[in-house]
């Protein structure tokens, strides 16, 4: 088991492994015997269950190359439930965009990115706006847009500074776009002061009890995202982050 600051217990992630590759199995079986519908959630499920299985892999330290194959199983899931028109938040959509990109799923990646807010807006979830702002940086780095990309970091840094962002929304968001920012800038202290803040940050998400072996909270996937985006930039990654894989940024 990898040493992770929150301290998440071997045994419960081990447990929680076996229950993801259990809940992947019966999704796989009722779709081989023909008994699941056209159904986006269906498609979703089984990919968030994949995501899930790769940050318990990962974590119990098991071969990086089962990481990736389940990251690329879930990808190509959440394509199919997009093609199905799932309905999804933001921060869901953050998710799928992340794995495709950490998969190497670029044809995925490249199709997510291009959806627009109405996409990923969910009625059942009130989101807010550094959601969609997150969502929207992430995309413009997959389909190369840097105009739109600092007018965004831009309206995000204004969104951050100001009182309406909750304390939960500032340690997902606020690493995030400054790794953005960072290399939009190509600027490599920028990273490292990002790394470091968001690893503080992650541990800080996921220390409660309820909360240490959260399949999220053993794989930081969006970081990972945006450091590949990084890597394109001559910006480098030497740390020892546990959330954070040196081995999945140019996998």
């Amino acid at each position: 088991m990898r040493a992770y600051p929150h301290k998440p217990d071997a045994e419960n992630v081990e447990f929680n492994l076996q229950s993801s590759l259990e809940q992947i199995k019966k999704l796989k079986d009722l779709e081989k015997a023909g008994k699941v519908n056209p159904n986006p959630r269906f498609f979703q499920t089984l990919g968030e269950e994949q995501t899930a299985a790769a940050g318990e892999t990962y974590a119990l330290e098991k071969p990086i190359a089962e990481v990736l194959e389940y990251l690329r199983d879930a990808s190509r899931n959440f394509a199919r439930a997009v093609d199905h028109k799932v309905e999804i938040d933001p921060v869901e959509f953050v998710d799928m965009l992340a794995a495709a990109v950490v998969a190497g799923d670029n044809e995925t990646a490249t199709r997510l990115a291009r959806l627009s807010r109405k996409d990923y807006t969910s009625d059942e979830v009130g989101a807010s706006e550094i959601h969609y702002l997150v969502a929207e940086i992430l995309s413009d780095l997959v389909l190369g847009r840097e105009k739109e990309l600092a007018s965004r970091i831009a309206a995000a840094q204004k969104q951050l500074a100001g009182k309406k962002v909750s304390r939960e929304e500032h340690l997902w968001a606020d690493s995030l776009v400054a790794l953005a920012a960072a290399i939009l800038a190509r600027q490599q202290p920028g990273i490292d002061a990002a790394l470091a803040a968001r690893e503080k940050e992650y541990a800080k998400t996921y220390r409660a009890p309820d909360e240490r072996e959260t399949p999220d909270s053993l794989l930081d996937v969006a970081a990972l995202a945006f450091l590949r985006f990084a890597a394109q930039n001559g910006l480098t990654y030497s740390g020892n982050n546990a959330y954070i894989p040196r081995e999945l940024i140019k996998a």
